[in-house]
């Protein structure tokens, strides 16, 4: 008897959450995930802080799990929003469309990225993570009129938009430690280089990708910059 109820429990949560959080309940109060098959007879109490997810009217049960979970902690596709739904690899395209759907549409949507990044200043230090780079940048989408990638083609259009390019606008000062070639060297006079300065662009470009997956427009709006154009400002 228990293990139909279990399965009746599960296909509700399953079509609570549209199939698309998978196998997983996420506590609206604390973020904690856990599948529904180690739920336990409470399946919707989390056992982190002790919330009772259980949906409490037709309204509830209807909204969005990734509305609920921007709700409570902000619209973010970030490493801590792909370990609550169980997302290993690549982002479902469906989940763009909730992201878009949560902004109020493709233009509030793309309203809120230019606002993010009009006045934002990213900042690269050396480390272990990002090597002997040292620098700040800006990032410009160019392209006033590209539009949203309506069909969501998943090989293809596993963005929302495209824009012609991106625009990474490093502020003054930035350097680069360069083991092989003396040391210490400014990032602008690394760049023009005739012998490295090719090298210099291709690893500015790795970098500029991995902050912007983890803590950027990637990560926040889902805009991956493809063609990015280097520029000193």
């Amino acid at each position: 008897m228990k293990e139909i109820i279990r399965s009746v429990l599960k296909e509700y949560t399953l079509r609570l959450t549209e199939s698309i959080v998978g196998d997983r309940i996420v506590c609206d109060d604390c973020g904690w995930a856990w599948k529904i098959e180690e739920g336990g007879d409470d399946l919707y109490m989390c056992h982190q802080c002790g919330h009772d997810n259980t949906p409490q009217n037709i309204n509830e049960s209807k909204k969005s799990p990734y509305f609920r979970y921007w709700d409570k902690y902000g619209p973010e596709i970030d490493d801590d929003f792909l370990w609550a739904f169980g997302i290993d690899s690549g982002v479902p395209v469906e989940v763009y469309r909730e992201l878009i759907k949560y902004y109020g549409g493709f233009l509030n949507y793309k309203k809120s990225v230019d606002e993010y990044i009009k006045d934002k200043v990213f900042e690269v230090e050396p480390g272990n993570r990002y090597g002997g780079y040292d620098f700040k940048y800006k990032l410009k989408l160019v392209g006033d009129d590209y539009s949203p990638n309506s069909d969501y083609d998943v090989d293809n259009n596993w963005t929302p938009f495209t824009p012609e390019y991106t625009e990474i606008q490093i502020l003054p000062g930035g350097t680069v430690d360069l083991i092989n070639y003396g040391g210490e060297m400014d990032l602008e006079e690394a760049v023009n280089d005739q012998e490295f300065g090719w090298e210099i662009k291709h690893e500015i470009n790795d970098v500029v990708n991995e902050q912007q997956s983890k803590e950027g427009i990637f990560s926040k709006f889902g805009v991956y910059p493809f063609d990015k154009r280097i520029k000193f400002i």
